[in-house]
């Protein structure tokens, strides 16, 4: 978990200086994220501030994994329904497989 607070770390202080992320830095710390408590919250907040569509899969692995379901629905629902895909929906039959 220690490689993950500075992961986290060096990016709010990328943020503060000024660099704007792009997909491929908001991807690699979501991918970061995974079913602990701590870097499910943190990979909320990261996703709920970019806005960027591309994500989406990632938010709802990260939620499924976590065997948040209920929040893995609304990111879902709140998509554009142009933007849902076999990778949206598989991620989403993966985390009600893994989970029951």
């Amino acid at each position: 978990m220690g490689l993950k607070v500075k992961a986290f770390s060096n990016l709010i202080l990328m943020l503060r200086s000024g660099f704007v992320p792009n997909e491929i830095d908001i991807t690699s710390m979501l991918i970061a994220c995974d079913s602990s408590g701590w870097s499910v919250q943190k990979g909320q907040r990261l996703f709920h501030s970019t806005h960027t569509y591309g994500l989406h899969s990632r938010a709802v692995d990260i939620l499924g994994r976590a065997r948040q379901l209920d929040k893995t629905m609304c990111v879902v629902k709140q998509m554009p329904p142009c933007r849902r895909n076999g990778v949206i929906f598989g991620a989403l039959l993966a985390a009600c497989i893994l989970h029951g």
